[in-house]
């Protein structure tokens, strides 16, 4: 081969490689510009999306504004009318007051005179409730005096009963010595009667019935606590209604009670209840 054949294979192969390279170069670029634009496609895609929720978020924004408007016209509206209905009732209580003024001053003539009249009354009030306290006073000091009059009477009328009780006493035992003394005389013998004597406690002792029996015993509220001792004396009475009923004999004593019996036969029957005294007057 010559060296123009080897000249022109050279060139020949070169141009090969030229026209590959450029074949290359060109499924290259074709390719390339398909991935764009399936790029740029999806791309737009979300481009027109993106749009279409803006655009739907803006006309809900729009709608929420109208509403949002119409409700805020709505509460003006309201405040208007209830403004009004205020700015009425003010000017209302400003002609009231103004009628209330013109009153207090055709009435503050007489504010004086009653001033004065509110003052004398006063002055009245307390003079009557000085006279009602002395008459208060006086009411109670009048209560107490008939209280003591009437414990008085009720004790001078138990001790007109015990008077009248020991006189009947004295009268029956007058006629039993008679009667001894006719029989000592008539069997010329002697006979001898014991008249019983009181012996009160040496102090003001008082107490009450608190239990009897058939055999004429009677049981005390007061014993040697309150100074009683065997052989002392107490008379018995009611108080309601006042009677004496006799005397009794302390017989046995325990420091808050004591047993009694009837020194004679009482006047009346003892009662639970009854009153137990060293004497009838207290003193």
């Amino acid at each position: 081969m010559t060296i123009l054949g080897k000249i022109l294979v050279i060139v020949n192969l070169v141009f090969s490689i030229i026209v590959g390279a450029f074949i290359i170069m060109a499924y290259v670029s074709r390719t390339n510009w398909a991935d764009a634009y399936k790029k740029l496609e999806d791309k737009a895609k979300v481009a027109t999306a993106n749009a279409n929720t803006y655009a739907e978020e803006a006309e809900a924004a729009r709608k929420e504004g109208r509403d949002k408007a119409a409700k805020l016209e709505e509460q003006l509206t309201a405040t208007e009318g209830e403004l009004k209905k205020e700015k009425d009732a003010h000017e209302d209580t400003k002609k009231k007051a103004a009628g209330l003024t013109g009153e207090v001053t055709l009435g503050g003539t007489n504010v004086t005179s009653i001033t004065e009249e509110i003052k004398r009354r006063q002055e009245e009030v307390k003079g009557l409730e000085k006279q009602l306290q002395g008459s208060l006073e006086e009411n109670q000091k009048v209560v107490k005096e008939k209280n003591d009059l009437r414990d008085r009477a009720t004790a001078a009328e138990i001790e007109a009963n015990s008077v009248r009780a020991r006189n009947t006493a004295l009268v029956a035992q007058i006629e039993e010595f008679s009667k001894q003394l006719v029989k000592m005389r008539a069997n010329g013998g002697s006979t001898t009667t014991t008249v019983a004597a009181r012996n009160p406690p040496l102090a003001n002792v008082e107490g009450l019935v608190k239990g009897t029996d058939p055999s004429g015993l009677l049981t005390l509220t007061i014993g040697s606590d309150a100074g009683l001792v065997e052989g002392n004396t107490m008379e018995v009475f009611s108080l309601n209604p006042a009677r004496y009923k006799g005397t009794v004999r302390i017989i046995s004593v325990r420091p808050n009670e004591a047993v009694a019996k009837p020194v004679a036969k009482p006047i009346g029957t003892i009662q639970v209840g009854d009153t137990v005294a060293s004497k009838i007057l207290g003193g």
